[in-house]
């Protein structure tokens, strides 16, 4: 299977990248081995680098395609930027291709400027090409991506969208051709959980790796979960005229559940008919009555998020309806045929993160989900030591909790108070995090007029609402506070701060335990063999203790000083307990910890 050129690209690669060699080579052998392995590494420690050195490598050196799935587009990035310098200094160009949605890809007309339009395609909702499309080919064929590449600052999937385009090829048909031939493939897990791949996998022999692979659980939930804006739905019923025996407000007001049978029933058909009006009678109109599906974001515009989650929905899926106060929630039947067929036919598996604890854990979900593998974990050595020589002094309060119960308007203020003050106190930038978007919001506001207020203009305010808020926060000379929550996108994934150095306190306010699902409780039981005594622990604490390491994760690599601060009570049950990863574990054990009365 190995090649005798591999030490030889693994040693020029090493050199550039400031890794061991010897390093490198013992993982492209032990990963090359079939089976699952698992990679617990803390963050900035090289996982990443290491995913696209053997995802570049194997394809070049032993006839395997790669397959690299990630959580969002801004790491896809991440990734295509590192394989194509690294393309660029083994001046080796296999094919790559990065599989994106109709959404993004799509460049016709309404369909490209209306962030829906393309749901009501009907030559894209059956995955048949458009007739523009054979239009816009124009003879020309598929482009290979290194053309793109080529241009160095052209390594983005926005870049490469746009590549097409303007070369009066259509992305989305022609990234999908590209990719039945490609040795390299970048997705979102979408792909991965929905079986969305080209075809002809099935005659390469591949190998796949899943990047921040703790996510895996949540997304298989997450996925088969859908709420409706229970307003708009019913608003978006009586404009399209639906028979007014299924508009009964008392399906509504009674409460989904009273009669459980009947009102699945009621609620089924009403969306049935509803999405049949949609496609049969609304393709060309994105305007219905009075209400524009065009204007705002779907989180702005709640009818224009219904018509997007109706369209997609299989409603011979639907497992269990709920009824909330202000949303309808949707539970569909898992289907993990593709994902158990795909990683059980590849060759070899990697799945990675800083938090993959407990590994009994992820290992029986994997196994729960029929995959027949021989499973491994990494823990250590890691490329770069990022951790040896971080000093950190962690507060922990005795008293602040973000239980439900304690988020009031007086825990609110006090944690904007404390976030100002030891800004003022330290002379150095704060970063807090916590437990929510609407909390985030309504933090960063209580910050930005106590600043005002108090004349404070000594001392910045920032948000995490996108990458550029955060670059400005890096730069900014006088001490600043961002805010961030801790289950953002921002909060994982990409190292934001690797363009610095700086000291930073950290706050962390609260855990993001979220309130217990009975739904999901089932979910978890059923599908993934978690058994009733472990609910909570695998359902609730251990996403809320990732998210809280993922955090702190993001800003301890190669930081030379950290002060800590934990207003969380809770916190102290669960930091030397199996669901927190062991390197963050021996990170505390040899950090200086203060439990303090009040901070």
């Amino acid at each position: 299977m190995i090649s005798g050129a591999v030490n030889k690209y693994t040693y020029k690669l090493s050199k550039q990248y400031g890794v061991d060699n010897d390093l490198v080579l013992k993982y492209f052998y032990m990963m090359g081995k079939p089976g699952i392995h698992f990679i617990e590494w803390p963050t900035g420690s090289g996982k990443s680098l290491l995913i696209s050195i053997l995802a570049f490598l194997y394809p070049i050196t032993a006839s395997l395609r790669s397959y690299i799935f990630c959580r969002t587009y801004t790491q896809i990035n991440e990734y295509l930027e590192r394989l194509v310098r690294i393309a660029f200094s083994l001046d080796i160009y296999p094919k790559i291709s990065v599989l994106v949605g109709k959404d993004l890809a799509c460049p016709y007309g309404d369909i490209y400027n209306n962030e829906i339009s393309y749901l009501f395609c009907k030559y894209l909702g059956n995955g048949i090409r458009c007739p523009d499309y054979r239009k816009m080919l124009n003879n020309k064929g598929a482009i290979r991506l290194e053309k793109i590449f080529s241009q160095t600052d052209k390594s983005r999937v926005e870049d490469i969208i746009e590549f097409f385009i303007d070369n009066g090829i259509c992305p989305y048909y022609s990234l999908r051709r590209i990719g039945q031939e490609s040795e390299i493939i970048l997705s979102t897990y979408h792909y991965l959980l929905n079986g969305l791949l080209p075809r002809k996998d099935n005659i390469f022999k591949y190998c796949v790796f899943i990047d921040e692979g703790h996510n895996l659980v949540d997304h298989f939930i997450e996925s088969n979960l859908i709420r409706f804006d229970k307003e708009a739905l019913i608003r978006l019923s009586r404009v399209l005229e639906i028979d007014r025996t299924l508009l009964s407000e008392n399906v509504f007001k009674n409460g989904i559940g009273v009669d459980s049978n009947l009102s699945k029933e009621y609620i089924i058909l009403l969306l049935k008919k509803m999405k049949e009006k949609f496609i049969e009678h609304y393709v060309d109109s994105l305007i219905i009555n009075d209400i524009s599906l065009n204007s705002g974001s779907e989180s702005d515009n709640p009818e224009k998020n219904t018509v997007v989650k109706l369209v997609n929905l299989d409603l011979d899926s639907i497992f269990h309806v709920v009824d909330e106060d202000e949303y309808i929630k949707i539970y569909l039947l898992p289907k993990f045929t593709f994902f158990r067929n795909f990683l059980n036919s590849s060759y070899s598996t990697i799945i990675a993160s800083a938090t993959l604890s407990p590994y009994k854990f992820f290992s029986r979900v994997l196994k729960s989900l029929g995959i027949k593998k021989k499973f491994r974990k990494y823990s250590e050595p890691y490329l770069y030591n990022s951790l040896s020589s971080a000093k950190i002094n962690i507060y922990v309060s005795r008293y602040v909790t973000s239980r439900y119960v304690n988020r009031t308007p007086d825990s609110f203020y006090f944690i904007s108070d404390f976030s100002i003050k030891i800004t003022r106190k330290t002379g150095i930038s704060t970063i807090l995090f916590v437990p929510s978007l609407d909390i985030k919001e309504v933090m960063y506001s209580l910050i930005k007029e106590s600043l005002l207020t108090g004349d404070l203009s000594d001392i910045g305010i920032f948000i995490d609402s996108n990458p550029s808020d955060i670059e400005n926060f890096l730069n900014e000379e006088k001490p600043s506070i961002l805010v961030m929550n801790q289950r953002g996108r921002y909060s994982e994934g990409i190292n934001i701060f690797r363009t610095t150095n700086k000291a930073f306190n950290v706050v962390i306010y609260g855990l993001s335990i979220q309130p217990t699902d009975p739904l999901k409780d089932s979910l978890l039981s059923e599908f993934f063999g978690i058994k009733s005594n472990e609910l909570f622990i695998y359902g609730y604490i251990l996403p809320a203790m990732i998210y809280f390491v993922q955090s702190i994760g993001r800003i301890i690599s190669r930081r030379a000083e950290l002060n800590l601060y934990i207003l969380e009570k809770r916190i102290l049950k669960y930091l030397n307990s199996p669901v927190t990863p062991v390197w963050f574990r021996k990170l505390i054990k040899n950090s200086k910890i203060s439990i303090v009365e009040s901070i």
